[in-house]
């Protein structure tokens, strides 16, 4: 049953804070906790919750003035089952913004808080998952004078609320890909820059750089030892348009624990 969570409405005025354990923004790209061939990468999927069904909401009427600030809060909840996959591991949920401040709570715990400026955005909840019914809250705080209408309002929750997804990390993660391309004068010569973060620590651990062209076939590959801030930077006698995909391949013991794809052209 859904319990009334004590809310800190404090944040909301604080002008220093944005998030409560709200993760950092990355990069869009692929990643698997496995290896994955470049050529077939597209039909392999990470393990993930699709959170797009099952929402329920309690909304308060805006137009009745109350001192009861708890009485201002949209509430959306959401019982679901954990796949045996996503237990014990490192689980993040991302949620799509609602362009308001919003708090979040899991099974009881309080998972964090945000002020929605991102367009998405991810809160750890690793240990918090139960390998049978789990019950997500999300506690929304609308600005009443941008809120045109209750209906709006809520139709515009509920359609960002069913994009949310719960999906795991490894150990060693590839946290932020970025990738830039530079012509050089001469038309056949390009200029590649990989900039990641990664997350996770191992002195045995070392990473793959693939760079593919259009047919996916290998035009640079280097091994490195693995870092949590990857900065490489290669001259390739080939046109920067032809350069498609870079591949990291984060390999630990002798085994592939993620390949990580960016997509370039």
């Amino acid at each position: 049953m859904m319990k009334n969570f004590e809310v800190e409405y404090s944040w909301l005025n604080n002008s220093i804070i944005k998030g409560i354990n709200q993760l950092p923004e990355h990069s869009e790209h692929y990643f698997y906790n496995k290896y994955v061939d470049i050529k077939q990468f597209e039909y392999f999927q990470m393990d993930m919750i699709h959170l797009n069904s099952n929402w329920k909401y309690k909304i308060p009427h805006f137009n009745t003035k109350t001192s009861n600030d708890e009485q201002e809060l949209v509430t959306l909840f959401n019982i679901f089952k954990a796949e045996d996959t996503l237990i014990n591991k490192k689980n993040i949920l991302r949620l799509r913004s609602f362009n308001f401040p919003f708090y979040i709570w899991l099974n009881g715990s309080f998972v964090g808080f945000s002020k929605g400026f991102e367009r998405y955005l991810e809160f750890e909840i690793t240990n918090l998952l139960c390998p049978d019914s789990n019950e997500l809250i999300i506690k929304v705080y609308p600005n009443n004078e941008e809120t045109t209408s209750d209906d709006v309002m809520l139709d515009s929750l509920l359609d960002k609320i069913s994009e949310s997804i719960i999906y795991n990390i490894p150990n060693l993660h590839v946290y932020d890909f970025n990738v830039t391309l530079e012509n050089k004068q001469k038309f056949n010569k390009s200029t590649i820059t990989i900039d990641c973060l990664l997350n996770g620590n191992s002195k045995s651990a070392i990473i793959g750089i693939y760079v593919y062209d259009k047919e996916r076939k290998i035009i640079l590959k280097d091994n490195v030892d693995y870092t949590n801030k990857l900065d490489k930077k290669y001259n390739l006698d080939t046109n920067y348009l032809a350069i498609s995909f870079i591949k990291l391949l984060v390999i630990d013991d002798g085994t592939v624990v993620e390949t990580a794809i960016k997509k370039v052209n």
